[in-house]
């Protein structure tokens, strides 16, 4: 069955009924906004369609009161010496960031060879790469996560990437058509993708980027910052697809430099692992592992985080 096949037809109670205007009504609306908007964005300036861009995250944030507190809660957790003034200021940064990374999919494959993306920690990456072993990218959607695997690939990197599935078909054809842009491969978010992602290390074919701090079924899965840790999301299919493969796990991310379209890609050293695929033991330890760079990395840049509007303590 399709990731986005349609509901059935119901007419007989009221989540029928919005799950069917959802998907023939709401979501085909949205997306022809989105489309126009692309169309008009696209042949713009860099500068002019990021700019564009935080002036709308701005505006989207000032509608959604409820995200926008549990930012402010998040960032303070984080931050606990900020104070109001600051949290709020830090708030508006991060809708102003989250507003350009979505109008920056327009531009996306122009952010390389604009020089727009410059790499920090590339001895890391380059010892990786020649050390003859595979290589999983640990990512995090701190600063843009898209300009993330537009770095990787622009530094000639073969690069799949499994992709976290996203509410509207529509969105998710308009953000993949992007991502292809910049020559990287995409792997559904189905239970076959960790083997195919297995068969390209385990072959050499590709490197693989995945994304230990997606948001799935209510929860953000990585990093733990205080909770119990779960044997599941992402973050523990890594370990395992490391251990299975010997592949060298390089946690990365591209911080945006200022208010502007321009980022760091922030290349960290190898995360040491036990490789223990059938020791529970190990994969545990090996997930608090990446856990703990991720936990750094998260705490470094709470501004830039998009698990923020939607990271909680309960779950």
């Amino acid at each position: 069955m399709s990731l986005y096949a349609p509901p059935p037809f119901s007419l007989a109670d009221a989540v029928a009924r919005r799950a069917l205007w959802r998907y023939w009504g709401r979501d085909p609306l949205r997306g022809l906004k989105d489309a126009v908007m692309q169309a008009v964005l696209r042949p713009m300036p860099t500068d002019a369609v990021s700019a564009i861009g935080a002036w709308l995250g701005e505006r989207h944030g000032a509608g959604r009161p409820q995200t926008s507190a549990n930012i402010r809660h998040v960032l303070g957790r984080l931050r606990p010496e900020t104070g109001a003034a600051e949290l709020a200021t830090m708030e508006r940064a991060l809708w102003r960031h989250l507003g350009r990374v979505v109008a920056e999919f327009c531009v996306l494959d122009r952010l390389w060879p604009e020089g727009r993306i410059e790499i920090a920690g590339a001895a890391h990456l380059e010892a990786a790469l020649g050390s003859g072993r595979p290589v999983i990218f640990a990512g995090l959607h701190v600063g843009s996560w898209e300009a993330l695997h537009a770095g990787i690939t622009g530094r000639g990197v073969t690069l799949a990437v499994i992709y976290q599935r996203l509410p509207s078909r529509f969105e998710m054809a308009m953000a993949n058509r992007a991502r292809r842009r910049t020559s990287i491969r995409l792997l559904d978010p189905v239970p076959g993708s960790a083997l195919e992602a297995r068969r390209l290390l385990a072959r050499r074919e590709s490197a693989v980027l995945m994304f230990v701090d997606e948001y799935v079924g209510g929860r953000v899965q990585a990093p733990a910052l205080g909770r119990a840790p779960r044997p599941e999301g992402n973050i523990h299919r890594l370990v395992r697809l490391a251990a299975l493969t010997g592949a060298t796990v390089l946690p990365v991310h591209a911080l945006r430099c200022g208010d502007a379209a321009r980022f760091r890609l922030e290349v960290l050293a190898e995360v040491q692992l036990q490789r223990l695929p059938r020791d529970p033991a190990a994969l545990a330890a090996d997930q608090a592992a990446l856990d703990a760079a991720a936990e750094a990395l998260v705490r470094a840049h709470p501004e830039q985080w998009l698990m923020a509007t939607s990271f909680s303590w309960e779950r």
